[in-house]
């Protein structure tokens, strides 16, 4: 601090309005000791008393006393004349009273029984909803069983279903099986047949002109009217139709070229027209197949190929 009043550049500089705050103080406190010592002489001015005391001549006498006044007691009550009972109009009130009662009486009865009718009502309803829950619960499960029942029968009809594909399915494989054995068999026999016919044919090549003059008067030659038929009559009676022809409906018409051998030995079978059933078309040819060899027409010859037909069942 010393330091820094020695060197007052590092004084902080003086506050602005110090003076005229100091003088407006000093005036304030000499207004409040002239104010003070006012008060202070106004409240030691002396204050003057006078008393005065008063004197009569004459002698006071003290006032009578008043007399006691007697207050007589209040009369007795005079007895009020009670109203004679008016008997009719007792009775007229007997009479309302027993009225209101009996009114009291009736309208307690009729709440009552409004009270029991809402009960029974409400009891009533009460059984109304009950009965119709255990109807409707009855209903559900009712329907519940039935839809179980309907689950069930579909189940079994299904599983029934299945099994009867599964079997047909067999079937058809045992058949489709069968069908490729039978058919493999009779290649086998026809390629059998085929075979010795053309041994055959190649041994009668070997013979003289004579059998090669009569060979080329057989092919050169047409059949008879009948042979035909012959023909067709011969094959019927080697068809071999599952469950029997009879179970054909219709008589459904296949046509069959055969060729044959110089000898009568049956070459070959082509299904040349279908009947438009399979089955018989399949059996036509088993049975010109089944055949294996042909009679001669009427005069002695064998036409090398021909057309025949062939139905289920006959006519006449």
């Amino acid at each position: 601090m010393l330091a820094a009043r020695e060197r007052p550049e590092f004084m902080p500089p003086p506050e602005p309005g110090l003076v005229r705050s100091i003088g407006i103080a000093v005036l304030a406190h000499v207004v409040l000791v002239l104010a003070l010592s006012w008060g202070i002489k106004w409240k030691s001015d002396n204050v003057i008393a006078v008393e005065a005391e008063l004197w009569s001549n004459t002698v006071q006498q003290a006032a009578p006393r008043a007399p006691e006044v007697v207050v007589p007691p209040p009369p007795p009550p005079q007895p009020v004349a009670q109203p004679q009972p008016d008997p009719q109009r007792e009775a007229e009130i007997a009479l309302e009273r027993d009225r209101q009662a009996q009114a009291e009486a009736r309208a307690r009865e009729e709440e009552a029984e409004r009270q029991r009718q809402r009960a029974e009502r409400q009891r009533e309803e009460l059984a109304q909803k009950q009965e119709q829950a255990r109807r409707a619960a009855e209903a559900r499960r009712e329907e519940q069983a039935k839809a179980e029942a309907r689950q069930r029968e579909e189940q079994a009809k299904a599983e029934q279903r299945k099994r009867e594909e599964a079997a047909k399915a067999d079937e058809r494989r045992r058949e489709e099986q069968a069908k490729a054995a039978r058919e493999k068999q009779e290649e086998a026999r026809r390629e059998a047949i085929r075979k010795e016919n053309m041994d055959r044919m190649l041994a009668n090549a070997n013979s003289g002109a004579v059998r090669q003059a009569t060979g080329s008067a057989m092919q050169s030659s047409g059949p008879s009217a009948n042979y035909a038929g012959r023909l067709s009559a011969l094959f019927q009676r080697n068809v071999l139709y599952p469950g029997g022809v009879e179970n054909i409906s219709g008589n459904p018409r296949a046509i069959v070229q055969v060729t044959v051998s110089p000898t009568g030995e049956i070459l070959n079978a082509k299904l040349m027209k279908s009947s438009g059933n399979d089955s018989w078309d399949d059996a036509a040819v088993r049975a010109v197949e089944r055949t294996e060899r042909i009679p001669a027409d009427e005069n002695g010859r064998f036409v090398p190929e021909m057309q025949v037909e062939l139905r289920p069942k006959r006519a006449g």
